[in-house]
């Protein structure tokens, strides 16, 4: 249910912010008072139709954004450096976070890699005489399979020597 809204999240933000900062836009008083100047000066250019029409009131929109800017600036600033101070804030936690996944991976790994890479011997009741890489048969593991040959006296070993 939620994977579309994951999906277009970063649009669906910014839609957000977009019409967040068209209503404070719009609700200004210098943008507002603007727009009153400007329809006062050319008239309400109540003449032009269509096309024309939505072309003007977008110009005088532009203008009066402009304007806004102008008078708003020092505003403007101190919001985006409150919105940097967050981003980077964001940024230094999910840096941190991804240091500790990779720190837990890196011993994972390494876990990993001494299991799979320790010898694994057992032996048989004859003894072991040599090392010969064998051929025959694939091994298990990521190392290559040998036969291990030892010959030696049998000898008793105490149960309690073995579990040590």
């Amino acid at each position: 249910m939620l994977d579309p809204i994951k999906k277009y999240r970063a649009w669906i933000i910014a839609a957000l912010v977009f019409g967040a900062l068209s209503l404070f836009l719009e609700g200004s008083r210098t943008f507002q008072q603007c727009i009153h100047d400007t329809k006062n000066k050319e008239g309400k250019y109540a003449t032009q139709k269509g096309v024309a029409k939505i072309a003007k009131i977008y110009s005088i929109r532009r203008d009066c954004i402009g304007v806004f800017i102008h008078n708003n600036g020092e505003a403007i600033t101190a919001f985006f450096t409150v919105v940097l101070a967050f981003s980077t804030i964001g940024l230094w936690l999910s840096t941190r976070e991804l240091w500790r996944v990779t720190d837990k991976t890196l011993k994972h790994s390494e876990d990993t890699a001494r299991k799979q890479l320790r010898a694994y011997i057992s032996a048989e009741p004859d003894g072991v005489i040599d090392f010969i890489p064998d051929d025959q048969g694939g091994s298990a593991g990521s190392l290559p399979k040998y036969r291990l040959h030892i010959r030696q006296e049998r000898s008793h070993v105490s149960r309690s020597a073995i579990e040590r």
